[in-house]
């Protein structure tokens, strides 16, 4: 176990306080494919910092809500969702991956809520054409607590707060002797902590502190102590000290992917049929594999009964399976499990088998179901087609409705990206396509797949939709070349476009003064969306940012941002930047701003911004040291920037490690446009349109929050630019 100690000390008159804180695989032996390797996945989650065994409903949970992820570096190529989905092993091609795992749950604060998440790089290549891979999620919160054993009596009516710059979370009464699970903001790792309770002379006493450079999966324990060796009148003396531990005794389990299987003949699909004349058909061997051992392995006969004895068998350990042999059906036991765990069965349907079955018109189907050692189940089914007539053809094209269901880009507000596969028989239609209709419409609008090669995945794009309303498609074959097809009209699919998201006070024309503040919004708080660095420069009766009437797109309004040097005389003071932004200013530090970007946002996905903007630059007129991005004489930077993330971003200007950056991990879309020079005709504004340009993750991470940052001076955050700069913007409008 690793510990640290961090001692402060609070002293209070007449009840003086301190307070001590502590602080997933198998084999596949028969695939022949070039320059393709096997994945060999599993993921272990384990539970740090935990004082009791975890629950088993807690268990499940986790490993229900596990999602695992393959991606390469162009993106996402993988997901599961729940661990009974994860495949035993996964066929990729010759190249590095990143194995990712999540699971629980990603809240700001929490007694109960915690998260985990894992990642592990891999390479397949000539020399390593099978990685077996371990994903070991390890809790991503930071944790708070308290030592219950060093509760002193004196403190009565004892309640605990600890949270970061995002949210807080109360211990008080019966959770005084839980846990604080807390997910730290991007770029914030200090742990916030108020401890408040009744003194002995019964007044209230509170005692806040943080704590720095915390740590993913440490705990910080508060413990209390009383420092008898001080004399203060009155009152008490107490210390605090921080506890810090990484590496208690705890549970863990692992993940494994259900029981799967896999034909030695790469043209046979597990469930599709088995093919061919009665005389003709050569052996075909199922492979079966289980991690952990197989509790059972039934070959549950169907209609093919008659021709097995007339039972079922249950493959492990049953003394029939000499009669099973005898039809020509083999089984055959690897004598021991892999290194990975795997254990492996083959079942054979011999020639003589397969040729023994008279011919009939409708297709012959049994099923093999296995549990394993873990209760994880699966089946599949034997499919046998003796004469033409029983051959099921396949649809000529099919939707991926996973691969739609993981991708949260592919239905949109206006469109939607509709995956699909052509089936072998897809060259017998002369028209291959896709009907869709919006409901309670009832004519269907058609869209072509072009081209029609068998094996071919692709995607169709539905354009001109409307937002929020449901369609309807269907996949279909017309114009069939054979004599024995007719048209192929697939069941009916359904989706639901996004909402498109309306940007409050778009237009500039709510304003109103909160004391020396000029506020870009209705007074309700209800309906604040922008803000501005107003609040700061207002404490020198500087406004930068305000309403105007001078160049204005629609309506009476816009909003002008104006940089200029903000001080008490020409040389005390500091070069401040007109600006606005969605998102909260929320305090002042000095001269610096603490600002949190980014309002919560419905999960769309627009492709860009366009606002009316008019922009002049000012020259740079006094020397800033510590910095390298403008001179005296320099002209002036303006700058708008646009992101989507999966959370707000806590800037202090103060502190330039925490300065906006579009590679932060909550940053899933980004866009920009700077200026260097004029924009605009002199009085006139003009449209600009910023696209977003999205990450990988955004397949996957719904964008929660959007920011929009327009700023007269670029580098205002580092009290520079030009004096006078001056930006105008009106009519913000995401563009779907």
């Amino acid at each position: 176990m690793e510990m640290k100690n961090i001692i402060n000390k609070h002293s209070f008159y007449p009840a003086v306080v301190a307070i001590l804180m502590s602080a997933c695989t198998s084999e596949t032996p028969f695939s022949s494919a070039e320059r393709e390797g096997t994945l060999r996945l599993n993921v272990s989650v384990n539970h740090k910092i935990t004082r009791a065994e975890i629950s088993g409903e807690e268990e499940q949970k986790l490993l229900d809500d596990c999602v695992i992820y393959i991606s390469d570096e162009n993106g996402l190529l993988h997901k599961w969702q729940g661990y009974n989905n994860l495949p035993s092993e996964i066929t990729l091609k010759y190249g590095t991956y990143l194995a990712e795992a999540w699971s629980g749950d990603s809240v700001t604060a929490s007694l109960t809520s915690k998260f985990y998440k894992g990642q592990q790089s891999f390479t397949l290549n000539d020399k390593n054409q099978i990685a077996q891979v371990s994903v070991n999620c390890r809790i991503a919160n930071v944790i708070g607590s308290i030592d219950e054993t060093t509760i002193l009596n004196s403190m009565r009516e004892l309640k605990v707060t600890f949270g970061n710059s995002r949210g807080s979370v109360d211990m008080a009464n019966d959770d005084l002797y839980g846990k604080a699970y807390l997910m730290m903001p991007d770029e914030d790792n200090t742990l916030l902590y108020t401890v408040s309770c009744l003194g002995e002379d019964g007044k209230k006493v509170e005692v806040s502190g943080s704590v720095e450079d915390v740590k993913q999966g440490h705990e910080y324990r508060l413990q209390f102590k009383s420092d008898e060796n001080k004399n203060t009148a009155g009152g008490a003396f107490f210390e605090i000290k921080v506890v810090e531990f990484n590496d208690e005794v705890d549970h863990e389990f692992v993940i494994f992917g259900k029981p799967d299987f896999s034909w030695d003949d790469e043209t046979l699909q597990i469930d599709g049929q088995i093919k061919g004349e009665k005389g003709n058909f050569t052996s075909k061997i199922l492979r079966v594999g289980a991690y952990g051992g197989f509790k059972s392995l039934y070959l549950e006969t169907g209609d093919m009964k008659p021709y097995l004895g007339g039972i079922n068998y249950e493959i492990i350990g049953h003394e029939n399976l000499s009669s099973l042999n005898g039809y020509g059906i083999y089984v055959e036991e690897l004598n021991e499990p892999r290194e990975d765990g795997l254990y492996v069965w083959y079942i054979t349907f011999s020639d003589k088998f397969l040729n023994s079955l008279p011919e009939r018109n409708t297709e012959y189907v049994m099923t093999v179901k296995v549990v394993d050692n873990s209760d994880k189940s699966n089946s599949t089914l034997i499919r046998v087609a003796n004469t033409k007539a029983a051959v099921v053809e396949q649809d000529p094209v099919v939707v991926d409705t996973a691969e739609l269901a993981s991708d949260l880009m592919a239905i949109g507000a206006t469109s939607a990206t509709i995956p699909y596969s052509l089936s072998d028989n897809s060259i017998d239609y002369g028209y291959i396509g896709i009907e869709y209709r919006e409901e309670n419409q009832d004519t269907w609008m058609t869209k072509d797949i072009k081209g029609t090669r068998a094996g071919t995945n692709g995607s169709i794009v539905l354009t001109g939709l409307k937002d929020n309303s449901v369609y309807y498609y269907r996949l279909v074959g017309r114009q069939p070349l054979k004599e024995d097809l007719s048209d192929f009209t697939s069941r009916e699919f359904s989706f639901k476009t996004e909402t498109k998201f309306e940007i409050p006070n778009s237009s500039m024309e709510d304003w109103y003064k909160d004391g020396k503040v000029m506020e870009p919004s209705l007074q309700s708080t209800l309906h604040k969306f922008w803000d501005s660095g107003n609040h700061g420069s207002s404490t020198l009766n500087v406004t930068l940012t305000q309403s105007s009437t001078e160049i204005v797109g629609s309506g009476t309004y816009s909003a002008k941002l104006r940089s200029q040097f903000v001080g008490i005389t020409g040389n005390i003071g500091k070069f401040a930047a007109g600006n606005i932004f969605a998102g909260v200013y929320k305090d002042t530090d000095g001269t610096n701003g603490i600002i949190d970007f980014g309002q919560p946002f419905n999960g769309s996905h627009p492709k860009a911004l366009k606002l009316l903007a008019n922009y002049r630059p000012g020259k740079v007129e006094k020397k800033v040291s510590g910095q390298d991005y403008l001179s005296v004489g320099d002209t002036d930077y303006g700058q708008i920037y646009i992101a989507l993330t999966t959370s707000p971003v806590t800037v202090n200007t103060g502190n330039k490690s925490t300065l906006f950056s579009k590679d932060f991990d909550s940053v899933i879309a980004y866009g920009e446009v700077t200026w260097h020079e004029n924009f605009g005709e002199d009085n006139q504004m003009k449209e600009i349109i910023i696209d977003f340009e999205y990450k990988p993750a955004a397949k996957t991470q719904e964008p929660k929050y959007i920011v929009i940052v327009c700023s007269a001076s670029k580098f205002g955050d580092y009290f520079v630019g030009g004096e006078g700069s001056t930006m105008y913007v009106d009519d913000f409008e995401l563009v779907y």
